[in-house]
C-alpha cells in the first residue's frame, strides 16, 4: 500500500514566522491522542498566529473546547521564549518547549510554473491576520492581502482558483485579480496567491450606516457573473462575503469585484440564484430610493429566470 507519509509533496510549516505580527491568539481545538498511560496530547492551532501547539496532560480529556481554552489561557501567561508544546504535570507544574513534530503536515503540494506573476514567500513582510485563510502583508512596496495554504484540503481549492484566474486572462475585469503565485523559495511549492487589498467586503460594508451601495455597482457585479456564465465558469459561493469593494471618502462604494474562486459551497443553488438572491440581500442592507429597490428586485426576478440581458438593462436605466 501506498504509503501517505512517505510522499515527497509534504511539508510542516515552520512553529514561528518572524516576519509575521502577532495578534491576539484564536485557538481552536483540531485533534488528540489517548495513549495507553492515560496521557492527552491535543493538538490545538492558534488561526491568528499560524501556529499549532500541543498540549499535554497527565490525564485524560475529551472535552476539546476546555482543551483549546487551556491552551488560551497558557498563551496569555506564557514565558517570553519560543515554544509549541505546553506539558501540565499531575502537581500542576507547566513546561514550555519546542519541538520539530508539532505542526501538521500539509500533502499533496506542488510547484507553480503557469503564466501568472510568480514571486517567493520571503519577498512578503509584515504578515498580519485579517480573516479565515486571509493576511495582510507588504510586497514590492504595496499593501496587500494574501491568501495562504494552511491545510492538506485548501491545495485543490488554491489550484481552482489559480487554474480560473489563468482561463479568465490578465485584463477580465469585475474579478479580484491575482497579483502573484507564492511559492515557497525552499521546495518551491505554492504557499498562497497575492491579491488586492480592498476596503472591506460587502458584508460589512452594509454594517456602515452611511453606507451607499450604487445600483451600477450591482449592474457590474451582474456583467461580471453573466461573462463568467458564458465562459462555463463556476463561482461557487456568490454571497456578500466573496463580494469586496473600495469606499469613497463619502461612504459610496466603487470598484466592486468577485473574490474566492477556491471551493464550490455544498448544496450550491447555482450562480444566478445565487446572484439573484444577493441583490435582495442588497435591497434589504442598503438604504435605496423606491425606484431603485423596484429596479433591484425587478432585475433579480430576471436574473432568476435567466434573463440577465433584460437585468443588465434594467440595472442601467437612469442609474
Amino acid at each position: 500500500m501506498y504509503d501517505a507519509l512517505q510522499r515527497p509533496n509534504r511539508i510542516c510549516k515552520p512553529s514561528y514566522d518572524p516576519e509575521r505580527i502577532q495578534v491576539e491568539p484564536d485557538v481552536r481545538w483540531m485533534d488528540s491522542v489517548i495513549t495507553p498511560f492515560t496521557r492527552t496530547a491535543a493538538g490545538v492551532y492558534d488561526v491568528a498566529n499560524r501556529r499549532w501547539y500541543e498540549l499535554c496532560l497527565e490525564r485524560v480529556v475529551t472535552d476539546e473546547a476546555w482543551l483549546a481554552s487551556e491552551v488560551q489561557r497558557y498563551l496569555a501567561s506564557a514565558p517570553k521564549q519560543l515554544f509549541n508544546s505546553i506539558s501540565v504535570a499531575d502537581n500542576g507544574e507547566v513546561t514550555y518547549t519546542l519541538k520539530d513534530d508539532v505542526s501538521r503536515p500539509i500533502y499533496d503540494m506542488a510547484p507553480y510554473d503557469g503564466p501568472i506573476n510568480k514571486t517567493t514567500l520571503n519577498l512578503l513582510s509584515k504578515r498580519k491576520y485579517l480573516s479565515g485563510h486571509v493576511d495582510t502583508c507588504e510586497w514590492n512596496g504595496q499593501k496587500v492581502t494574501y491568501k495562504c495554504l494552511e491545510f492538506t484540503f485548501d491545495v485543490e481549492t488554491m489550484f481552482r482558483e489559480i487554474r480560473i484566474r489563468e482561463k479568465l486572462g490578465s485584463d477580465f475585469t469585475g474579478v479580484a485579480p491575482i497579483l502573484a503565485v507564492v511559492n515557497d523559495p525552499d521546495t518551491q511549492f505554492v504557499d498562497g496567491i497575492i491579491l488586492p487589498l480592498y476596503d472591506t467586503d460587502l458584508e460589512c460594508f452594509a454594517k456602515d450606516p452611511h453606507a451607499q451601495l450604487r445600483v451600477s455597482d450591482l449592474h457590474r457585479l451582474v456583467h461580471t457573473v453573466t461573462r463568467l456564465r458564458l465562459l462555463g465558469i463556476l463561482h461557487g459561493d456568490i454571497c456578500e462575503r466573496n463580494v469586496v469593494l473600495n469606499v469613497t471618502r463619502d461612504h459610496t462604494s466603487e470598484d466592486i469585484a468577485l473574490l474566492d474562486f477556491g471551493e464550490v459551497a455544498p448544496s450550491y443553488q447555482g450562480g444566478l440564484e445565487m446572484t439573484a438572491l444577493l441583490l435582495e440581500w442588497c435591497v434589504d442592507s442598503f438604504t435605496w430610493t423606491e425606484r431603485e429597490k423596484k429596479a433591484v428586485v425587478t432585475a433579480a426576478a430576471k436574473i432568476r429566470e435567466g434573463d440577465c440581458e433584460n437585468a443588465l438593462d434594467i440595472l442601467a436605466s437612469n442609474f
